[in-house]
């Protein structure tokens, strides 16, 4: 009986400690999460950006958040730099899922890329300029980033453009600014002639780790 208790003791105490533990992870990766938000509100530029990869749930509202690879570029956002943009993130998702004989086609900054873009397990800050062979001379970059369904523009789908905030240049942080800020708001307005219909919606998958 003695034993019984002291197991049963025991066992609640592990128990209790794994609950903590959970509680702790939990609060910590909020309070991350909070502490990386000011600070890229602090000292964040305002972007245009353009989604390569985004898990179709979270457009859907489905889910309330997952990861995406968007690119980006410093330039003042317009309708026709949208454009070149959505040109760009249609290549680069081409270049992710390439596999087999269309690689051996590939040039080598291409191929390259393409196997850069094979590790897509979410990494919070990880950044790259995409070579200036696929962007035309231009400066981009393909980020890492972590988008709540809230923020995002209710046509995202289709109008393939997300404002989003970042600091530094060839490395640094990102997040998306919510679509009732005003940067945000200017940077939709800036490229809400062009709406990628010909296109057609970005690219999507259901599972991005």
């Amino acid at each position: 009986m003695v034993w019984l208790v002291v197991g049963g003791a025991v066992c609640l105490g592990l128990l209790l400690l794994w609950l903590v533990t959970i509680a702790v992870i939990y609060f910590w990766m909020l309070w991350d999460v909070v502490m990386t938000d000011q600070r890229i509100e602090a000292s964040g530029t305002p972007v245009m950006a353009v989604p390569v990869v985004v898990n179709a749930d979270v457009l859907r509202g489905k889910r309330k958040s997952a990861p995406a690879w968007v690119i980006f570029t410093p330039e003042s956002p317009s309708p026709e730099l949208a454009d070149e943009m959505r040109q760009l993130a249609t290549e680069l998702y081409d270049l992710y899922v390439a596999t087999g004989p269309p690689l051996a086609k590939l040039s080598n900054a291409q191929r390259q890329f393409s196997d850069w873009m094979k590790n897509d397990k979410f990494q919070k800050g990880r950044r790259i300029a995409v070579p200036r062979e696929l962007t035309l001379g231009r400066v981009l970059y393909l980020a890492d980033v972590w988008l709540a369904g809230r923020d995002l523009p209710p046509n995202l789908e289709f109008s393939r453009v997300l404002a989003c905030r970042v600091t530094g240049t060839d490395a640094g942080e990102i997040m998306a600014i919510p679509r009732e800020e005003e940067d945000a708001k200017r940077i939709y307005a800036a490229t809400a002639s062009c709406l990628a219909d010909e296109m057609g919606p970005i690219r999507s998958v259901q599972q991005v780790n």
